[in-house]
């Protein structure tokens, strides 16, 4: 059977054994007979037994395929049986293992001609069929071709007697005894370091690279064909073992090159096999080039590259074939790998960044001609980078060269830049001083001229408030505004970067009072001129473009805004500071609006770093922290959330005073989270405290106003008066609408409030008619699939449900179910609550199978959580379960 033949064997194998007996033949009608007929001698051999010949499969990734073939075709006669028999000069002692094609034993000298003790394989009863002897004595022949020190010597070889229950004679080997453990748990043991684990493995590319100066491939390259034996005193000694599967390249030994049989057809371990080697391709001495690879790679991190534990033979020829591992420093960073004992994890991804990661990732390609050429030169890059010398693997870049020279020869380079600098340092303090001194002279020119002309600005533009000018009319803020924009081009025409200042100043300004659009057109103003005038490189356009994301951020334009922050982000980042970290927190606000919570988080967390809670950044940090808090709220990690808020107002109180709108924010914050506490007097306090210093601060139609009503509204309900909640939400809603519009994403909070408001009143028909409204806003401003939307179903499904119609009410619910499961997991607590009410709903219509499997989900969910809906899905599976 040749390799190809066998791969469309094994597919069809694969994919009759997945459906039922009696849709078999209709898949294997269209095969091929051959194909065919081995398929069905698969398909009884594996009825045959209860556990399957194929049960191995799961295991596939740590095992040798020939003693998977081993275990299911051939029964092992031998055993202990042969335990002090004689075989050739040699007693048997006891047995050591059993490979792919013979059980090897250690054995001893029987003639008294010297003492000797060696290990003797010897082919097994069962496999000792003509093609399969031939492919020993190959193994017999390759030993015999091959001297190093790094190789197990073979030291005699012959066949036994025919015995007397008419067997035939069967071929034996006699090598070098190694006592030793694979060089991977040697390293372990021996609490090897990165650099002697590179030493010990030159040693296995010296072993391998002598193989393939004599036209052989070992093609089976595993910890356990490498043995280090390590004798008191003595440096530890590599041994390669197991020429069983070599493939002879020698014209010589041409009589046993290319042996291939059922049983030899893929003779090789998946989990260090190279891509040719699992599709059946020609074996060259590349393929032990990228098991090198996959050992290096393990020795460096304590795992191997790919995880095939559980793959089937399909999925691993798909991993190992088509997908890129992580690179080693990565893997010990992620957890993919448990890392060297006594190397902390972050200072072995740094060891191993760089060079390392290179040499393997070089040795591993996919691709035999784009691996290293030989042995050689793989062994030749491990060497030059102990030396701290440019490794092949690596770009040729000056700038990676003279990192590598300077870490040779570090003494050196740094007297003679000592010299140098010695010798310089005079003529340029002098230069540096002149310049520095008229440097700061044209900075207070600058920034005196500046402020004089936005103070000219300024003062004219107040002058309009003149009563002469005005004739009795009251100039409010936003007509001032409105009169500024259209003057500014006209006066500071030839200052474009102070006009730009301006225009921010401006946009914040129409953005506290409500005015999100005329924000966005001065900030997009400011955005051109620096733009135009000082080009796309400076950190002031990065600051300017997240300013024009932040107000369409606040009108909705939610992908838009991820366009423009991402692009501010990508230019702030070499500068780092507080900058990119306030930059961090609006995109973080962003993120959490879209659902990608995980991220938000991130970016908090992030930006706190920086953020420190001293003068300078006080605000900042505040705003983040409150941010932050939210985000923690929302996932019921109310301890978090509280102490966050906490730490928010206290900084706001200091930095801005209590009057300041941003302190609102955070009394509203701990009003929410006080209320959760049980403290529900407390919570009113805060809230009313919050609305009346919003009110105060920004006027009576402001929508951040808006919001503290809804808030308000929110505490009513909790309280049990839905009827006191009805008012601040139609005042919200009345504010929302006359500054967002009536389909922007936040019109419909406070519809879902009034629905709310309604329900409890027993007035559902209206409650169903905001609440529609309110889901077709969010389906348009967010998407069908965005988490949002999983409560907005869930709120219009209990209405439903109240006025009887439990069917549409379960569809609704089935529909949240599916978005939460696929935004949160089936593990989350908000799916679990889902799959809950569902449940129930079922459980109401009559459908108790479907409800008691939602229900036993959802609590197994809620008592690994210790949520309290435990007690609420445990009664209803009580009740399903009389």
């Amino acid at each position: 059977m040749t390799p190809e033949r066998w791969q469309q064997v094994e597919a069809l194998f694969d994919a009759v054994l997945g459906v039922a007996e009696q849709d078999r033949a209709a898949l294997l009608a269209d095969a091929e007979p051959t194909v065919r007929a081995e398929v069905e001698r698969l398909l009884a051999a594996h009825d045959a037994e209860d556990d399957g010949f194929l049960a191995p499969v799961a295991r596939l990734g740590d095992l040798d395929l020939q003693e998977m073939a081993d275990a299911a075709f051939v029964q092992d006669e031998d055993g202990d049986d042969l335990i002090g028999t004689t075989v050739g000069s040699y007693r048997l002692v006891q047995r050591l293992g059993r490979g792919g094609m013979g059980t090897v034993y250690a054995a001893e000298r029987a003639d008294g001609a010297f003492r000797q003790r060696v290990a003797l394989k010897l082919i097994r009863r069962g496999l000792d069929t003509d093609d399969l002897v031939q492919r020993f004595r190959a193994e017999r022949q390759i030993l015999a071709s091959l001297s190093h020190k790094n190789i197990a010597r073979l030291l005699d070889g012959g066949s036994t007697g025919s015995g007397s229950d008419g067997r035939t004679a069967r071929p034996f080997l006699a090598m070098e005894y190694v006592e030793g453990e694979p060089i991977t748990a040697f390293c372990d043991r021996q609490r090897f370091g990165v650099e002697a684990r590179l030493r010990l493995f030159l040693d296995v590319c010296a072993a391998v690279q002598h193989a393939h100066q004599h036209l052989v491939v070992h093609r089976d390259l595993k910890p356990s064909n490498i043995l280090v034996a390590s004798d008191a005193g003595n440096a530890p000694a590599v041994k390669l073992l197991d020429f069983g599967v070599a493939k002879l390249l020698n014209p010589g030994l041409s009589e046993y090159a290319g042996l291939v049989t059922h049983h030899a057809a893929r003779l090789l371990t998946p989990a260090y096999a190279s891509p040719e080697q699992l599709r059946g391709q020609p074996i060259t001495t590349a393929s032990d080039l990228y098991s090198l690879g996959v050992l290096l790679a393990e020795l460096l991190t304590g795992a191997r590259p790919y995880d095939l534990t559980h793959a089937a033979p399909a999925e691993i020829e798909r991993i190992v074939c088509e997908t890129t591992p992580a690179p080693p420093s990565q893997q010990v960073t992620t957890g993919e790998a448990p890392g060297l004992l006594g190397i902390e994890a972050g200072t072995l991804a740094k060891r191993l960044r760089g060079d390392l990661d290179m040499i393997v990732g070089m040795a591993m390609r996919k691709e035999p001609s784009r691996r290293y050429a030989s042995v050689e030169q793989f062994a030749d890059d491990l060497r030059r980078h102990l030396d701290g010398l440019p490794v092949r693997a690596r770009p040729d870049e000056i700038g990676y060269r003279v990192r590598k020279f300077v870490g040779r020869h570090r003494a050196a380079v740094a007297a003679a830049s000592l010299v140098a600098v010695l010798l310089v340092a005079f003529s340029l303090v002098t230069a540096f001083q002149a310049r520095q001194v008229a440097e700061q002279a044209r900075i207070a020119e600058r920034e005196r001229d500046k402020a004089a002309e936005v103070s000219a600005f300024l003062l004219d533009l107040f002058a309009q408030a003149n009563p002469a000018l005005t004739r009795g009319d009251t100039l409010t803020a936003q007509a001032l505004l409105d009169r500024g924009a259209a003057r500014l081009t006209r006066t500071l025409a030839d200052q474009p970067l102070v006009q730009a200042d301006l225009l921010d100043v401006m946009s914040t300004a129409y953005e506290r009072m409500g005015q999100y659009a005329a924000a966005e057109a001065q900030a997009r103003s400011a955005l051109a001129l620096r733009v135009r005038n000082v080009g796309e490189a400076d950190t002031s356009v990065a600051r300017s473009r997240r300013r024009v994301a932040e107000t369409v951020h606040w009108q909705g334009r939610y992908e838009e805004a991820d366009t423009l922050y991402q692009a501010a982000l990508l230019a702030l980042e070499p500068g780092g500071g507080p900058q990119l970290a306030e930059a961090q927190t609006s995109y973080g606000a962003l993120r959490a609006d879209l659902g990608d919570e995980e991220e938000s988080e991130r970016l908090y967390r992030q930006a706190l770093t920086v953020l420190s809670p001293t003068e300078g950044t006080r605000a900042a940090r505040a705003r983040t922290l409150n941010n932050l808090s939210i985000l923690l709220r929302r996932q019921g990690r109310a301890d978090e959330a509280f102490e966050a808020q906490s730490e928010a107002l206290r900084l706001r109180r200091a930095a801005l005073g209590d009057d300041h709108p941003d302190v609102a924010q955070s009394l509203t914050g701990l009003a929410i989270l006080h209320y959760g506490r049980g403290a529900a007097d407390e919570s009113t306090r805060l809230f009313h405290e919050a609305l009346d210093v919003s009110r105060a601060a920004y006027g009576p139609d402001h929508p951040q106003v808006a919001s503290m009503l809804i808030n308000l509204g929110g505490l009513y309900l909790r309280l049990g008066t839905p009827e006191q909640a009805e008012a601040p939400y139609r005042e919200a809603l009345a504010i929302r609408e006359a500054a967002l519009g009536q389909r922007h994403a936040d019109v419909a909070q406070p519809l879902e409030g009034l629905a709310d408001s309604f329900e409890e009143r027993g007035m559902l028909g209206e409650a169903e008619r905001h609440q529609r409204r309110a889901l077709a806003i969010r389906r348009e401003a967010l998407g069908m699939r965005h988490p949002r939307m999983a409560l907005s179903l869930l709120l219009l499904a209990d209405i439903v449900k109240g006025q009887g119609r439990g069917a549409d009410g379960a569809a609704l619910q089935r529909e949240a179910l599916s978005i939460r499961a696929d935004a949160f997991g089936e593990t989350d607590g908000r799916t679990a609550y889902a799959q809950l009410l569902l449940a129930e709903t079922l459980a109401e219509t009559g459908d108790a199978v479907q409800a008691r499997t939602l229900a036993t989900a959802s609590l197994r969910v809620f008592q690994a959580t210790g949520d309290a809906d435990s007690t609420r899905a445990a009664g209803l599976l009580a009740a399903l379960n009389p």
